[in-house]
């Protein structure tokens, strides 16, 4: 079985609260986009998983840094999904309707694993969590549907807090610790897409640490934070009407028109907000705000990075705009700053 393990954007980004154990609250709308790893899931019958990861020439070098093949997430994904049919009562039953799979009992069932990445690591696009999400999908349908897309989110949710998001993709509020998923309608093809991956990148934990000094004493007053009540409404309130979703990506960027997706487009650009943008960029060595201006300077709509970054995106109306940008940002000042500038769009 091939599957496609999609990345994603944060259209908006805002912290929310903190947890006794340490875990930030949240409230985000994500957007899967077409960048995709690729997937090869097949069972087999020795009770073992085989993975085995290749890359893009874009991310060589990753793969060291995400440790042995049982700290991969699509591996851990694998491991989790085995567990919960092991506790299933049918679980001991022969399933299983996909190539080699005939024959293969649950309770001595593994799995080989053939992972292309062409997601870039820490970037905040979500490819880790996206791989096991698919692998847990691919696992579950080769082994006959015996989970629910709800108990397959929580596996999910076990596994990291944007595996959940990854089980259903396309547009979605996600609160809690991120793992709590409300679904909006999608916007579908909407928007071109250019990725900017600078060659250095700050930690996670940095990057939350360093918010949470400034959030708490007087630099709070410097976090712009996204209005995703009203962001919500407006994703909600897109028409799937194929024109009119046409015109969104012409008239309405320039404050023509009020259809339902000139509205959401108005009110996109004044909530396409990350608070983590900020604490990001009171660190030394980052590059998010030269990205931004680099993008914005050659054309996008509006600019953002992703998750705790260090991807930044720009948004564009149509292919031409966004292929035109990307050629400017390979030649721009930052390319020698960059790992990898990615065209793409959302889905």
């Amino acid at each position: 079985m091939n599957r496609k393990a999609y990345a994603k954007i944060n259209l908006a980004l805002d912290i929310t609260g903190i947890q006794e154990n340490g875990y930030h609250t949240v409230d985000m709308i994500m957007q899967t986009i077409n960048l995709h790893d690729d997937l090869e899931i097949s069972l087999n019958d020795t009770g073992r998983i085989n993975l085995a990861v290749t890359c893009d020439e874009a991310v060589r070098g990753e793969l060291t840094e995400q440790g042995t093949d049982r700290d991969n997430l699509a591996y851990r994904a694998a491991t989790a999904f085995f567990k919960e049919l092991e506790n299933k009562k049918d679980g001991s039953r022969f399933v299983g309707t996909g190539a080699g799979a005939a024959g293969v009992g649950i309770a001595g069932a593994g799995a080989d694993i053939k992972l292309h990445k062409r997601i870039p690591s820490g970037a905040g696009l979500g490819g880790g969590s996206s791989d096991a999400a698919e692998v847990l999908k691919g696992l579950n349908e080769l082994t006959g549907s015996l989970l629910t897309e709800e108990e397959l989110k929580d596996i999910a949710a076990k596994l990291g807090s944007d595996v959940p998001f990854f089980i259903s993709g396309g547009t979605a509020r996600c609160t809690g610790t991120g793992t709590d998923i409300e679904k909006l309608r999608p916007i579908g093809d909407m928007f071109y897409v250019v990725i900017a991956k600078p060659i250095t990148g700050n930690p996670t934990p940095l990057i939350y640490r360093e918010y949470d000094n400034a959030a708490a004493g007087s630099k709070a007053k410097d976090f712009e934070r996204p209005d995703i009540d009203a962001l919500s409404s407006a994703v909600n309130g897109i028409s799937s009407n194929k024109t009119d979703r046409t015109a969104c990506k012409t008239a309405a960027f320039a404050g023509a028109g009020s259809s339902e997706t000139s509205v959401l487009t108005e009110i996109l650009l004044r909530n396409n907000i990350n608070v983590l943008e900020k604490a990001d960029e009171r660190i030394s060595y980052s590059i998010t705000k030269e990205i931004k201006t680099e993008l914005l300077k050659l054309g996008a709509i509006t600019s953002c990075m992703s998750g705790s970054g260090s991807a930044v995106y720009g948004l564009f109306t149509d292919k031409e705009k966004m292929e035109t940008a990307a050629r400017g940002l390979r030649e721009s000042d930052l390319k020698d700053r960059l790992k990898a500038v990615i065209e793409t769009g959302t889905c």
